[in-house]
């Protein structure tokens, strides 16, 4: 497996089907972020990415996790509850 996105699911007569959304190593997604972090260091540039952002990506993720936890729907946690 040379890197990208695979998504399984069963298709007509219960077979397997596999769907390739790209054909990228996993890394190449982080190319934008290792030229903005660097850019940043190197002349001061604002990230786009910023602590705030962060917190939220932790809110989806933990609602994601709790989610297949208790096997439901949970609410993303809104920026005012923690």
């Amino acid at each position: 497996f040379g890197g990208g996105a695979r998504l399984y699911s069963v298709g007509e007569s219960d077979q397997v089907v596999c769907r390739e959304f790209c054909h990228a190593g996993w890394d190449a997604g982080y190319e934008h972020e290792y030229a903005a972090f660097v850019s940043a260091a190197l002349d001061g540039s604002e990230l786009e990415a910023n602590a705030y952002s962060a917190l939220q990506d932790l809110r989806v993720t933990e609602a994601m996790v709790r989610s297949d936890q208790e096997a439901k729907w949970i609410e993303v946690a809104s920026p005012g509850k923690l």
